[in-house]
Formats: structure tokens, sequence, C-alpha cells
């Protein structure tokens, strides 16, 4: 009885190992910010949080972020696997190449300025009067308390940056 234990042991712990590694490979940690800030986080469909935030994602997998905010665009980046600098100059087999160890998640981190919803796909013939236009809104939305200081000026930016350049 006591042989059968010891040569099962290890039959298990070759199967736990084998089977315990998932084909994503080893969790990579992945910074997740946005400015502003407070964008829900989805990844490959589903909600995981607010940003900042810290994905933990397996080596060999992609994954499609999605970054949403009220009065903001939507936002989508694909993290992928890339060779890291363990893969240079090395055969790659085994456990190491299983768990990931020659791969790294990019982009990582992941940082996205989010851009206003209000800013238009065009410019119209009058300029001017479009961009007085939603300055007046975001001002508006400032003085209704919808948006902070920093927020109100983030946005302001933006729409100028789309006029002038």
């Amino acid at each position: 009885m006591l042989k059968k234990v010891i040569l099962l042991v290890p039959a298990l712990l070759i199967s736990v190992f084998v089977t315990g590694c998932s084909s994503d490979g080893v969790g990579e940690k992945v910074e997740v910010t946005s400015y502003p800030s407070g964008a829900d986080i989805y990844v490959n469909g589903e909600e995981v949080g607010q940003t900042p935030y810290e994905l933990s994602l397996g080596r060999k997998s992609t994954a499609k972020v999605r970054l949403e905010k009220d009065g903001y665009k939507t936002e989508e980046v694909m993290i992928t696997p890339k060779d890291n600098e363990h893969a240079e100059d090395v055969v790659q087999f085994g456990p190491l190449h299983d768990m990931g160890y020659y791969q790294s998640l990019t982009p990582n981190p992941v940082s996205v300025q989010l851009v206003p919803d209000m800013i238009p796909t065009s410019r119209s013939a009058d300029q001017y009067a479009e961009m007085s236009q939603l300055i007046g809104l975001v001002d508006q939305q400032r003085e209704n308390g919808e948006i902070d200081p920093v927020e109100h000026k983030y946005k302001v930016e933006k729409i100028i940056e789309f006029y002038t350049n």
C-alpha cells in the first residue's frame, strides 16, 4: 500500500503541474490608467473595475480592453504577448515556454487620454462659433456640478486643440 502511495504522489504532482499551468501562461500585472480617471474598464467584454486599476492577465493571452466614461468617446486597446529579453538567442521549449516566461504583455502600462464625446469628427464652416458653443456647453457642465474644475480645464483644452490643429 505504501509503495502505491509513493508512486502515486509524483504522478499527482506532475499532473497538477502540467494541468495547473493555464494555457494563458503565468499572470502579469498590467496597470490601466485614464485621464480623466474613473473610466469603466471592460476586459474581453466583462466589466472589471474603474481606472486606475491593475489587471492580472496571462502572459500568453490577448485581451481587448475597453474604457468607457460618460461624456467621453469609448477607447479600446489590444493587449498582446510579445517576445521579451528572455526570448533572444534561446530555443524556447518546456515549462518556461508553457508559462510564458519568454513573453511579456504590451502595451504595459496602458494609459489612455479620453476624448470628450462633444468634439466633432470634422469642423463646420464657422469654426469659431462652433468652438465657442462647445466651450459654453462645458462651462454649463461645470456650473451644474457635472464635472470638476480639472475635468473642465481638460475638456476646454481638448476643444481648443481640435480647432487649432
